[in-house]
């Protein structure tokens, strides 16, 4: 289970934790909760320590906690130069200008530039095409989201990702970052997607945009039963009043899983 504490935990982020910890707890694995906080501009430790609060309180245990990513910056660096790779200058503005589009076009992939923080970033160079070079190392001087997740699940020994419909570009981006080091630790982790709990007018609910209120909830005396069988409701499992009646209800609750 992977938050980026940016925000309080909404009811999309407990489908996700309930499908993993439905699954790893009916096979009697190892659950890990790895917060994603390198970016410490966006995050901050009292979400961290909301998401702890939740998921205490729903009964949803875990095994093993990874955080605090800034600290681990160097280690990072080390694994970034381990990829083939290259410098770039070009801004998203200046990807629009060339191409109309999003797309890169690899104008930097033989220019031989040097690394300057908060004026250039690193690609991953493609064995492919040069729209595959999704950034490695940010010009803030930070890793990639795509490059701590690969670091942080090969570190430590991960072999099932639960994600959302939404991060299926990135688990693409990940294989093939992955298929660039020497052992390939992606190719014993299983990745399974699954579909999304929408918000009004059929938008992707967000921590950012303040759409969890299930802290407020909690803290203004809703018992865990309670958010269960709201979360219930929501999922279309009514007979839903607590974290272990995930697996006893767990063919309904995979309903949720995405063809791969």
């Amino acid at each position: 289970m992977a938050p980026t504490p940016n925000g309080d935990l909404h009811q999309g982020n407990l489908l996700n934790f309930a499908l993993t910890w439905a699954m790893v707890r009916a096979r009697n694995g190892k659950l890990w909760l790895r917060f994603d906080d390198i970016d410490r501009d966006r995050c901050d430790p009292r979400y961290a320590q909301g998401a702890r609060e939740i998921l205490r309180h729903l009964g949803l245990d875990w095994d093993a906690e990874s955080s605090d990513q800034a600290s681990r910056t160097e280690e990072y660096r080390r694994y970034c130069h381990s990829i083939p790779q290259y410098v770039c200058r070009c801004s998203r503005q200046d990807i629009l200008q060339r191409t109309g589009g999003t797309l890169y076009d690899g104008h930097c992939r033989d220019q031989e530039h040097r690394f300057v923080p908060h004026e250039t970033a690193i690609r991953f160079r493609s064995p492919q095409t040069p729209a595959q070079d999704f950034i490695l190392w940010r010009r803030e001087d930070l890793p990639s989201y795509h490059l701590t997740c690969v670091h942080d699940e090969e570190k430590l020994g991960i072999n099932l990702i639960v994600r959302g419909e939404d991060l299926r570009e990135s688990t693409v981006v990940q294989r093939d970052l992955s298929r660039a080091l020497k052992d390939d630790p992606f190719q014993t982790i299983t990745v399974i997607h699954h579909a999304l709990i929408l918000g009004p007018e059929g938008r992707k609910l967000s921590k950012s945009r303040s759409d969890g209120d299930l802290l407020q909830r909690l803290r203004t005396g809703a018992s865990s039963e309670e958010i269960w069988l709201m979360l219930g409701h929501q999922w279309g499992i009514p007979e839903l009043r607590s974290a272990s009646d995930l697996i006893v209800h767990s063919p309904q609750l995979q309903r949720f899983l995405m063809p791969n």
